[in-house]
């Protein structure tokens, strides 16, 4: 394995003491599957860290600003966080 090789080291969890490992986790199987199919699928980028980091910048403003998701009503996270930040504010009117 190349990773291990490089020095990283990872550390598998007992499901057994609550601990998961993150391809057991629906929530981060998601979040890696949207981030192959609208980022690392349509991105041809070279192994170029300085470019790499721009264009994960550029996938993260859309993510967070533009795309919207499903689960807060078709909102970005943004606009979702806005939208209750000044629900909130009416509550306290």
């Amino acid at each position: 394995m190349l990773l291990h090789l490089l020095g990283f080291v990872f550390f598998l969890r007992e499901p057994a003491l609550g601990l998961h490992p993150p391809w057991l986790n629906d929530c981060v199987e998601r979040a890696q599957r949207t981030d192959t199919e609208g980022f690392h699928e349509l991105t041809d980028n070279s192994f170029d860290i300085a470019e790499l980091n721009g264009a994960l910048r550029t996938w993260e403003h859309v993510y967070d600003t533009i795309r919207p998701h499903e689960s807060p009503g078709y909102l970005s996270p943004c606009q979702c966080l806005q939208q209750h930040h000044h629900s909130r504010e009416d509550e306290r009117r």
